[in-house]
C-alpha cells in the first residue's frame, strides 16, 4: 500500500526488494484513461481539497515529481507537461 509517500508492506523474511510502477500505468495518468491530461491534474487537486481518495496504484502515478508526496508541485508538473515547458513526467 502507498502510505504518505511510502510504500508499506509485510514480509516473514529479511531481503532486498524492488519497488516497480506497473508499465501499464502511465505516470501523470491518475484517472487510468491512457492519456496524461488536464483531467489528471484535476484529480490530484481533488485529492488534495479531500474531495477525492485515491488508491494505491493512483497514489504511485499521481507523485509525478517522485519527491514521495502528493502536491500541488505534481499538478504544476503535470500542467507544464501539457503546455510542452517540460518534456517528460517522472
Amino acid at each position: 500500500v502507498y502510505d504518505n509517500g511510502y510504500m508499506v508492506f509485510t514480509t516473514e523474511h529479511f531481503s532486498l526488494y524492488a519497488l516497480v510502477v506497473s508499465s501499464d500505468n502511465i505516470m501523470g495518468d491518475v484517472n487510468f484513461d491512457g492519456i496524461v491530461s488536464i483531467d489528471d491534474a484535476t484529480e490530484i487537486q481533488k485529492y488534495l481539497a479531500e474531495l477525492k481518495e485515491l488508491n494505491s496504484d493512483q497514489e504511485i502515478v499521481a507523485d509525478v515529481n517522485s519527491d514521495g508526496l502528493i502536491s500541488i508541485d505534481d499538478v504544476t508538473q503535470i500542467q507544464k507537461y501539457l503546455a510542452e515547458l517540460t518534456p517528460s513526467l517522472g
